[in-house]
């Protein structure tokens, strides 16, 4: 069964399935630039269809035919109707499947105007375009664990399926919660401290100045991430994994404690 799967994804045409809304055409092809930067072989529809091609044929056979899909969520995608709903339900719908991984970023978007519209896309945020190189290596590297090993090899990283399916379930519960409360009818539910959120901010520093970059949760796939504040799933005292990139594409990884100020500071050497 491994070997088969193993073989399907190696197969697959294209890494990265691109979903974006026509008037964000400008921040698709940059996106896409990134991603082949780190070596992924990107579907886009701008590259990939020709006049009189078949639209539709195309579209199925880039979504059939990718390992991953990268949405572009802003204010200009239509969340209730449109192509670009088309290929989120496409998508989510492999998702279930152990051969499709979902990349959402943000683009002028906040992560409260998305749950509004869509809790379940909002708890699998994976990045902001203010950091394209940052998201670019987070989905070479997620798509880098999810092949297994040939047989007589260690897997890499054993946990990183049951990961992912974690938080797809969790995200699922925590947009089935929110809707819920906020419905007529129903009554205020307590999600207890398994499903608490906890937000906090990270201010980066080097040599004794604040600096820009931005951050990652590798090991925290339920964490939604605007900027530099963080929203995971867990309390105050809780260890958590960050990996920070400065200005000058710089990384430190830390673990550490959220203390009660909920301000975590990283220090670049």
């Amino acid at each position: 069964m491994k070997d088969g799967r193993r073989d399907k994804l190696l197969s697959m045409s294209w890494d990265v399935y691109l979903a974006y809304a026509s008037k964000d055409a400008e921040i698709a092809r940059s996106v896409r630039a990134e991603l082949e930067k780190v070596g992924l072989k990107v579907w886009m529809d701008h590259t990939e269809l020709k006049p009189g091609g078949g639209l539709v044929a195309k579209m199925d056979e880039g979504l059939r035919d990718s390992r991953a899909g990268v949405i572009i969520l802003s204010p200009r995608v239509n969340m209730k109707r449109g192509w670009v709903r088309m290929e989120i339900d496409a998508l989510m719908d492999r998702a279930g499947s152990a051969h499709t991984r979902i990349f959402p970023i943000l683009h002028h978007m906040t992560l409260a105007r998305l749950r509004k519209q869509s809790p379940l896309l909002a708890g699998l945020v994976a990045g902001n375009t203010r950091d394209l190189p940052g998201f670019a290596a987070y989905v070479r590297d997620t798509l880098a664990v999810s092949i297994p090993q040939p047989p007589g090899q260690p897997e890499r990283h054993p946990l990183a399926a049951l990961l992912f399916v974690a938080g797809i379930l969790l995200s699922a519960g925590i947009g089935w919660l929110m809707i819920a409360t906020r419905s007529p009818g129903h009554p205020e539910i307590d999600p207890g401290p398994t499903q608490q959120r906890i937000r906090f901010s990270v201010e980066l520093w080097k040599n004794g100045q604040k600096v820009d970059g931005a951050v990652r949760a590798p090991d925290n796939p339920d964490c939604s991430i605007e900027g530099l504040v963080v929203e995971c799933n867990g309390q105050v005292h809780d260890r958590f994994h960050l990996i920070a990139t400065g200005p000058h594409r710089e990384q430190v990884d830390r673990h550490f404690e959220i203390g009660t100020s909920k301000i975590v500071k990283i220090e670049f050497p």
